[in-house]
């Protein structure tokens, strides 16, 4: 498994707010009124308070995204954080290695030839990806 496939999937098991999820934009023209959107916010959150307020940020520090104040909201940033472009990247090419693989066994002679069960041909897929991303196929 890569290090970016893990790092998404360990966000996800830690419980971020289920989905679906969506974007928005409210009007900001200052920074006065993006504080006062903070506060609106945090006034009308359900839950209380964590402590802290969540954001998503850069390798200079930069933040990028508020994220919130709320139990859930230290998870609700570590998924907006595993969810890169690279992470993104990472997981197709897995997907694409994974879709060549089954589409490569589906046409080996030998395969057809022995009459391969579809669980026989998971099992060499799995081992195929496993090796590839160099982890183990259980």
């Amino acid at each position: 498994m890569t290090e970016n496939y893990k790092q998404l999937r360990d966000a996800l098991a830690a419980g971020p707010t289920p989905g679906p999820w969506d974007y928005g934009a409210d009007p900001c023209p200052n920074n006065e009124a993006a504080l006062a959107i903070c506060k609106q916010n945090i006034d009308a959150h359900t839950k209380p308070s964590s402590g802290y307020f969540f954001v998503v940020y850069v390798g200079d520090g930069r933040r990028t995204a508020l994220v919130g104040h709320g139990p859930d909201g230290e998870a609700n940033a570590r998924l907006i954080a595993a969810c890169h472009p690279e992470t993104i990247r990472v997981l197709l090419a897995d997907y694409d290695r994974m879709r060549d693989a089954l589409e490569t066994i589906a046409v080996y002679p030998h395969a057809r030839d022995q009459e391969m069960s579809t669980a026989a041909m998971r099992k060499i897929a799995r081992a195929a990806l496993a090796q590839e991303q160099g982890g183990s196929d259980d």
